[in-house]
């Protein structure tokens, strides 16, 4: 089974250089993408990724530090978002970690899709931005079916915990579809069932981290996943949708 994970905004700007690392897979792509951010002005930055001036002066600063070998950040580290933080890498021993390296993939818009042991470089850049690469319409016309292929390569069951700014990036070229599932974080409140982002992102990182802990394979084991008062809710679920439930 593989666990899909969205990337965040934030990332951690020191390098901190692990043992074992890994090249990221399609460094070629990543190449092509900072051949044109590099060019990038603050006012590109700031037009062209909707950021303000600080975001874009770091941006600019990455990217003449970027570079593209195994002494980066390791990957599963260098994330600083809520997710992460509840995914809590730092307190998983040895064995824990090499399950994550495979099972989890972290769907990029510079590295398509990233396991966690592999070396990267902080850097900013949305799924959906509005920037051409290669002659590209915008970042997911760049990666078109690649992150998909590269999913299914591994003929596994998906289990997507993504946002849907990121599984816009693969989900339309899946082929074999019957074999993704995708999970709902809802609370009720006044007797309606509601999306709260903060708390689904925190949901997501618990059941990251619920399925490394246990080393679970097996989908239906998922519905298992109980923490932050989420529960698996059979009513509302269906066969390739799995949703929990937090009743306030």
């Amino acid at each position: 089974m593989l666990v899909l994970l969205s990337p965040t905004k934030t990332m951690k700007d020191v390098v901190l250089q692990d043992k074992k690392l890994n090249l990221p897979t399609f460094l070629d792509k990543t190449k092509s993408i900072y051949n044109v951010l590099k060019t990038f002005n603050k006012e590109d930055f700031q037009n062209k990724m909707k950021v303000n001036q600080k975001i874009a002066l770091e941006n600019i600063n990455r990217m003449q530090s970027f570079k593209f070998d195994k002494c980066g950040v390791i990957a599963i580290k260098a994330y600083d978002g809520i997710l992460y933080k509840r995914f809590d890498v730092n307190s998983l021993n040895e064995k824990e970690l090499n399950f994550a390296n495979d099972t989890i993939r972290i769907i990029s818009a510079m590295y398509g899709v990233l396991k966690p042991y592999d070396s990267i470089y902080p850097y900013r850049l949305e799924m959906q931005s509005k920037i051409s690469i290669d002659d590209s319409k915008d970042i997911y016309d760049f990666w078109g079916n690649t992150i998909a292929l590269e999913l299914e390569k591994e003929n596994d069951i998906i289990l997507n915990l993504c946002s849907k700014e990121y599984s816009k990036s693969f989900i339309s070229h899946l082929k074999n579809k019957e074999k993704m599932f995708n999970c709902e974080f809802l609370v009720q409140k006044d007797g309606k069932l509601k999306t709260q982002a903060t708390l689904a992102k925190q949901a997501r990182g618990l059941m990251a981290r619920f399925i490394v802990k246990n080393q679970i394979n097996d989908i239906n084991l998922v519905k298992n996943f109980s923490s932050d008062g989420f529960r698996f809710s059979e009513e509302n679920s269906n066969n390739n949708n799995l949703v929990f439930i937090k009743y306030s």
